[in-house]
C-alpha cells in the first residue's frame, strides 16, 4: 500500500509539525476534557499563522475529490460510499448486569450514528463515522466514572480492553458525577454518559468529544485568564499590554483556540437561552463587547443548538487524520478494507432499525469485514401505508464482488414488527435482479432482508420501483386551478375523488378531474384519489402550494469580515430574517451554496458582490447583493512587484501590490 504521506507530500507543500500532547493542569467540569497549555498551542504549526489550515483544507479536498489517499483499494462505483474518510468507533458500555434496561437498543445507537455523521458532514467535512461492534461490560464500579477516569484509572481500563484501530469511547451512566463528558489524552480515549444515545440534545456532546480527539480547544479557552492569555473580541487586535509578550500578529490567530474564524467566547455554559440567542453584554479586558456563535460544537452553549464547525476548525481536524501518528489507523484501515455504507448499522429488524427505502429511490449498500463482528444481512423498510394496486420492484445490481445471495420479503404486523415471508417472483437481466411483490400478497408495510454471501464482503445497489397507476396534473401554482388525470390505470379499476376544504372540484369520480375553483385565502392545498382494482387498493395525493405574487423581503448581513484580519480569507454572510437561499459570488467561492448563512472565499482584492436567491412567487425568484470592499488578504494573492513599460528613458512606473 502506498504511504498516505508520499501520496499527500504530492499536493501538501508545508510544513508540518506533530506535537506531543502533554497533561495540562486546566479542567473543565462541564466538558472534563484537559485543555493545551499555551507552551502546547505554540508548537502547533497553525499558531500565529491560520493561512497554513487554509492552505491544507484547500490540498486536503483536492486529495479527497480524486479519491487520492484511497488509490490502492478496489474502486467503488457508488458516490455515497466514495470520497470519504471512514473513521471506525468502538463503544464500551458499562452495565450494571446483563438486564440492565440503560444498555442502548439497536434504534438508539443507529440515531445517535445518524446525528454524529451529520454534524461532521453539513459542515463540509468529507468523513463518514462507523460503529465497529459495540463491547459489553459487566462492571457495576465503572456505571460512575470519576475524575480519576480522566488520569490513569482511565488509562488502564481502557489499556485493557482498547481497540487500536477505532476511536474508543466508553460509556456509562454518570461521568464525574454528573452528565459531563471527558477527552482523556493520556490514553487517547473518550468516556460519554448513556444519555448521548438516547437524548438528541446530548448528541452534540459526542461531536464535541471527537471534536478534543481531532485536536480541537474550546472555543472559550483562557477567557477567564486576563489581558496576557485571553483572545479579544477584536480579530484585528495585536497590543494586549507591556507585559504580555506582543506579537505583529493578530492575538485571535494566538489566544484561545488560535483560530481566527471562531469568534472569541466569554464561556457560554447557562448564557444561551432556549432560542439558541446569548444577550449578556460581556465585554473582554478591552472593553468590546463578545459576540460569540453559539452554535459552535466546541463551545459550552445550550447542547440542542450546537452544529457548526468553522473552516478553520475542519482543517485543524483534517491535519490530525492526515499527520497525526496516532491516527495513522483510520487511513490504513479506510484503505484495506471495503467502507461501510451511510445506512450501517442495519443488520436488525428491530422496530424503527430497517431504512426506509421509498418508491424511485436507489440506495448504495455494502457488506464487509471491518466491523470486528458479522454483517450477514441489510433490512429496509417499504412503506405501503398508501397502498398499491399493482407490484413493486425491488432490483438488486451488484457491483463489487457479488456480495448478494437473495433478498427475502415479510409482511408486518399491525405493531411494525415483522410477520409473514411473502412469495416473490425473481428475474435477471444482465447483472440486475429484480424481484417482484404483488398487491395481492401484502397486508402492511414490507421488511426487505438482503443476506449476504458469506464471507464475501462487497457493494451493491438496490432500488424499489412500481408497475401501478400514477397522478399527472398541469395545476397553475398561481392560482391553483388545471387538471389531474389518473394514468395507467388498470382495467376494472374505480377512482374517488376527495380534496382538503376550500377547493372546489369538477367531480368526484373517474379518471379525470379538474380544480374550478380555490379560495382566496387559500395558500395550499391536496387533492386525492383513491383506486380500488381487482382486491387491490391506493391513495395518491398530491399536494399544492399557491405562490404569492412575490416572496417575503430579506437582506444580506455580515457575520465575519473576510481578510479581517489579513490572514483570514473566510467571511461569513447570512440572511436577515434567516431565509434558505442559494448563494453566489462574482469573485471567489462559497459554502455551502446553499442555505441560510454561507462562508466566503475572495479570488481577489476591490468590489465583489455576493448574491443570495430565494424562491419566489408568481413574479419570479427574489434576488439580493451587497458589495463587500476586500482589501489585504495576505494568505491569497502575493507581493507583487510590477515595471513598465520596458524603459526606454529614464522614466518607468513601478507599481506595489500586496503590501502594508
Amino acid at each position: 500500500m502506498k504511504s498516505i504521506f508520499q501520496i499527500t507530500a504530492l499536493f501538501i507543500l508545508i510544513n508540518t509539525a506533530v506535537s506531543t500532547h502533554l497533561i495540562a493542569q486546566e479542567q473543565n467540569n462541564h466538558c472534563g476534557t484537559i485543555e493545551k497549555t499555551d507552551e502546547e498551542m505554540e508548537k502547533l504549526p497553525w499558531y500565529g499563522k491560520n493561512e497554513y489550515l487554509y492552505n491544507l483544507k484547500d490540498s486536503i479536498e483536492l486529495i479527497l475529490q480524486k479519491d487520492l489517499p484511497f488509490e490502492s483499494r478496489n474502486r467503488e462505483s457508488c458516490n455515497e460510499i466514495e470520497n470519504q474518510i471512514a473513521v471506525p468507533i468502538r463503544f464500551f458500555i458499562y452495565r450494571e448486569n446483563a438486564t440492565d434496561p440503560g444498555v442502548p437498543n439497536d434504534l438508539e445507537l443507529q440515531d445517535m450514528m445518524d446525528a454524529l455523521n451529520g454534524f461532521y458532514q453539513n459542515n463540509g467535512m468529507r468523513i463518514r463515522f462507523y460503529m465497529k461492534c459495540p463491547v459489553l461490560i459487566t462492571d457495576p464500579d465503572k456505571l460512575d466514572m470519576g475524575v480519576a477516569w480522566n488520569q490513569w484509572e482511565g488509562y488502564w481500563a481502557n489499556e485493557a480492553v482498547k481497540d487500536p484501530f477505532a476511536i474508543n469511547i466508553h460509556v456509562s451512566i454518570t461521568v464525574n458525577g454528573e452528565n459531563g463528558a471527558i477527552y482523556s489524552p493520556v490514553g487517547d480515549f473518550i468516556v460519554v454518559p448513556r444519555d448521548v444515545y438516547n437524548s438528541t440534545f446530548r448528541h452534540s456532546t459526542l461531536a464535541h468529544e471527537i471534536g478534543h480527539y481531532f485536536g480541537l480547544e474550546h472555543t472559550h479557552r483562557n477567557s477567564d485568564k486576563g489581558r496576557c492569555r485571553q483572545e479579544p473580541v477584536s480579530r484585528t487586535r495585536m497590543y494586549a499590554g507591556f507585559w504580555c509578550n506582543n506579537q505583529p500578529i493578530p492575538r485571535c490567530a494566538l489566544k484561545g483556540d488560535a483560530l481566527c474564524d471562531t469568534p472569541a467566547d466569554p464561556n457560554l455554559n447557562g448564557k444561551v437561552d432556549t432560542s439558541c440567542s446569548y444577550s449578556l453584554s460581556e465585554t473582554d479586558f478591552w472593553g468590546d463587547s463578545y459576540v460569540p456563535d453559539e452554535q459552535n460544537i466546541m463551545s459550552y452553549s445550550r447542547r440542542s443548538c450546537r452544529d457548526f464547525f468553522s473552516p478553520g476548525q475542519i482543517s485543524v481536524m483534517y491535519h490530525n487524520i492526515f499527520f497525526k501518528l496516532r491516527r495513522n489507523f483510520i487511513l490504513n484501515s479506510d484503505v484495506a478494507h471495503v467502507d461501510p455504507d451511510k445506512y450501517e448499522p442495519d443488520d436488525s429488524d428491530s422496530l424503527g432499525v430497517p431504512r426506509l427505502l421509498s418508491v424511485g429511490e436507489t440506495q448504495c449498500h455494502s457488506f464487509h469485514s471491518s466491523i470486528g463482528c458479522l454483517d450477514p444481512v441489510d433490512w429496509l423498510r417499504v412503506d405501503n401505508s398508501n397502498g398499491i394496486v399493482g407490484s413493486y420492484i425491488i432490483e438488486i445490481e451488484e457491483l463489487i464482488n457479488a456480495p448478494v445471495e437473495t433478498i427475502n420479503v415479510y409482511n408486518t404486523d399491525s405493531n411494525g414488527f415483522r410477520d409473514s415471508e411473502i412469495s416473490v417472483t425473481e428475474t435477471q437481466n444482465g447483472s440486475i435482479r429484480s424481484f417482484e411483490i404483488r398487491c395481492d400478497a401484502i397486508v402492511n408495510d414490507l421488511l426487505v432482508e438482503v443476506v449476504r454471501k458469506s464471507p464475501i464482503d462487497g457493494v451493491y445497489k438496490i432500488s424499489l420501483h412500481t408497475k401501478t397507476a400514477f397522478l399527472s396534473s398541469n395545476i397553475n401554482n398561481c392560482n391553483g386551478l388545471g387538471t389531474l388525470s389518473i394514468e395507467e390505470l388498470p382495467s376494472g379499476s374505480s377512482v374517488n375523488w376527495t380534496s382538503s376544504n376550500g377547493v372546489t372540484l369538477s367531480n368526484s369520480t373517474g379518471v379525470n378531474v379538474s380544480v374550478t375553483n380555490v379560495e382566496n385565502d387559500l395558500l395550499a392545498f391536496w387533492v386525492e384519489a383513491l383506486i380500488i382494482s381487482n382486491g387491490c387498493q391506493q391513495i395518491i395525493r398530491k399536494s399544492f402550494i399557491i405562490t404569492p405574487s412575490s416572496g417575503e423581503s430579506y437582506e444580506i448581513v455580515e457575520m465575519i469580515e473576510a481578510c479581517y484580519p489579513p490572514s483570514h480569507p473566510f467571511g461569513r454572510y447570512g440572511t436577515v430574517p434567516a431565509t434558505n437561499v442559494f448563494w453566489d459570488v462574482n469573485h471567489g467561492n462559497v459554502f455551502p451554496m446553499q442555505g441560510t448563512y454561507t462562508h466566503f472565499e475572495p479570488d481577489q482584492e476591490g468590489w465583489v458582490t455576493l448574491t443570495a436567491t430565494a424562491a419566489g412567487g408568481c413574479n419570479g425568484p427574489v434576488e439580493v447583493s451587497k458589495n463587500f470592499y476586500v482589501e489585504r488578504c495576505k494568505t491569497k494573492y502575493p507581493k507583487r512587484i510590477s515595471v513598465s513599460p520596458n524603459p526606454s528613458n529614464d522614466v518607468i512606473n513601478i507599481q506595489l501590490e500586496n503590501y502594508d
